[in-house]
């Protein structure tokens, strides 16, 4: 019995340690995403002048491709205007872009 309850003590220690490993893969998996994101439209914007009005015209330019991304979009509502970072889904909403 005491064999028992001590198994049962180790796993639930293990489980709780994988749920906090995967939430802290997943919160890694957002800050990337945001990271290549912004990579993406500062090296639009150095060639081109302006930022992308959106995650189309990054992909459409060659910059990013929309899968790499799925958890955030681009938005520059105008074109001389900085972009904003916006979080798809609910995922990545602990993040501040």
């Amino acid at each position: 019995m005491l064999v028992a309850a001590v198994f049962a003590g180790l796993l639930l220690i293990a489980v709780t340690s994988l749920n906090g490993l995967d939430e802290h893969s997943a919160e890694r998996e957002c800050r990337d995403e945001l990271r290549a994101l912004k990579a993406a439209s500062e090296r639009f914007k150095a060639e081109l002048t302006v930022y992308p009005e959106n995650d189309q015209k990054l992909q459409d330019a060659g910059y990013l491709q929309l899968g790499d991304t799925p958890n955030w979009k681009v938005v520059t509502p105008s074109l001389e205007g900085e972009p904003t970072y916006v979080h798809v889904g609910d995922r990545c909403t602990s993040l501040d872009p």
